[in-house]
Parts: C-alpha cells; structure tokens; sequence
C-alpha cells in the first residue's frame, strides 16, 4: 500500500504544474487570407496554437508573378501585436532572398493586418481576414 501514495503524489504535482494549455499565439490559430495583387487568388496564411504554420504570397511584377511558399513562426508582442517571421521554402528561383520579419496588429479576432515585406513596393500593408 505505501507504494501505491508514493506514486500517486507525483502524478498529482505534474497535473498540477504542467505547461500552460493556452499558447500566447493562440488568438492567430486559423486559416487568414488577403487578396493579391493577382486576379483570381488570394494569399493564404495558416497558423497553429503553437504560432507555427505557412503561407502562400504572391510576388508581381512587370516582369513575372511568383508564387512563394513560407514556413511561419508568431511571437506575441506588446498588447495584441504579434511577430511573424516568414522563411521561404518553395522552389522558386532565390527564395530564400524572400524572406522577412514582418509586426503585426490582431483586431477584433477577425482582422490581421502586417507590413508588407519589403518586395512589395505598391503595399504597406498585408490585411488578412479570417477565412
């Protein structure tokens, strides 16, 4: 019977100080999109819990349209602000010089508003809206 306590007192301390369930990114878990400089398709950003997900921009130019695939990490920030850093893994020419770090604001849970990186020359902002 003593063994029986002895077990049954750890397992009580690690359910009782076990990590936090609620991430602090989790307020951006969901499927976001924003139109595109391109007719027909939206950018799509997509994102755990965990602040980790992906997304699909659209790069146009007078020269060519190049669709760019990210892996993304959020960070809070300050209030509802949010760091995001996009990490190009497609397969396009130089992805990798796509990257970038990007602040962004969550409004009203429905509404994600970013700086637009620094490629896209017409844009300040991306607004993603739930989708």
């Amino acid at each position: 019977m003593p063994r029986l306590r002895t077990l049954a007192v750890p397992s009580a301390l690690l359910l009782a100080c076990g990590p936090d369930a609620t991430p602090a990114t989790a307020p951006l878990a969901g499927d976001w999109r924003a139109p595109s400089a391109l007719d027909g398709a939206d950018e799509v950003l997509s994102l755990d819990e965990d602040g980790v997900g992906e997304a699909t921009l659209y790069r146009v130019t007078s020269a060519a349209t190049t669709k760019l695939e990210y892996a993304v990490t959020a960070e809070p920030g300050d209030d509802a602000s949010f760091a995001l850093s996009f990490r190009c893994e497609g397969r396009s020419f130089m992805c990798e010089t796509q990257d970038f770090d990007t602040e962004c604001a969550l409004e009203d849970d429905t509404r994600l508003t970013c700086e637009a990186p620094p490629w896209r020359e017409n844009e300040d902002v991306i607004a993603f809206t739930r989708g």
